[in-house]
């Protein structure tokens, strides 16, 4: 659905030429003693600049004659992407995502995984080249390539040695 609403927090997406007309003459974030997400709402709502001749000031406020400010739609009819965590990101890696399967699991899935994992648990798709070995999909080859990456950045591979 779609629908018109009072106050909404954390994620605006906002058409550019709004920002760069509308929204560029005062402070919207500041009023009294609102949160700054709670001040943006009421003050895009109210802006005078946008009104319709007649329309209602905030004062005299009607639910069915609202004032004619820029409104906030919240929609479900679109998906807009994902807000991903950044606040355990480490950059001291060479291939800082790959450390974040904990951190960003959806993402992290999309990009190391590969495409017919799943297909393992409902289809025969391991080979066997020879007797006891199998082959199957886990990783995608971008995570097969930046765990070489990782490893070669670190310095050493594993001697193959249990010690």
């Amino acid at each position: 659905g779609l629908w018109n609403i009072p106050f909404m927090a954390h994620v605006y997406l906002v058409k550019g030429s709004t920002l760069r007309n509308e929204l560029k003459e005062r402070n919207y974030f500041v009023l009294g003693k609102l949160d700054p997400d709670m001040a943006l709402c009421r003050n895009s709502r109210e802006m005078t600049s946008h009104r319709e001749k007649d329309s209602p000031s905030p004062e005299s406020f009607h639910m069915l004659r609202p004032p004619k400010g820029l409104f906030m739609y919240i929609t479900n009819r679109h998906d807009f992407g994902r807000l991903i965590s950044t606040a355990n990101y480490n950059t001291s890696h060479y291939n800082n995502d790959l450390w974040q399967i904990f951190e960003n699991p959806t993402d992290w899935k999309e990009k190391y995984i590969h495409s017919n994992y799943s297909r393992i648990f409902t289809e025969n798709v391991m080979e066997e080249p020879c007797p006891d070995v199998f082959w199957f999909p886990v990783f995608s080859q971008k995570a097969c390539d930046e765990i070489v990456e990782e490893t070669e950045h670190y310095g050493s591979w594993s001697g193959g040695k249990n010690e």
